[in-house]
């Protein structure tokens, strides 16, 4: 016997399921887009969390990147990436600090 030919037999979908799937394609009542989804939106970097991010740190220089994501409740990764690429803010002496300092911040 052909090891291979029964391979997948315990996850693929039944034949009647398959049927099911083709007959509601064919009348239009299934789709293969995604569906609209509830939950956080996919893209958290927006002009709004940028200047509440800013907003934190100014207020506050010493907090921690996983408090600032706590406190808006999104990811540490993106927090880290506003803060270094929109904000072009670095840690110094556990101070938030603009990258480039004027002459009288030197």
């Amino acid at each position: 016997m052909d090891k291979n030919k029964f391979r997948f037999s315990n996850t693929a979908p039944e034949k009647s399921t398959i049927k099911d799937w083709y007959a509601k394609f064919r009348r239009s009542e299934m789709s293969t887009e995604d569906g609209e989804r509830s939950g956080r939106p996919k893209e958290v970097v927006t002009e709004e969390n940028i200047k509440k991010i800013n907003k934190i740190i100014l207020n506050d220089r010493k907090l921690k990147l996983n408090k600032v994501a706590d406190i808006l409740e999104i990811s540490n990764e993106r927090v880290h990436h506003i803060i270094h690429e929109y904000l072009g803010m670095r840690k110094l002496c556990e101070k938030w600090v603009p990258r480039e300092l004027t002459f009288d911040q030197k």
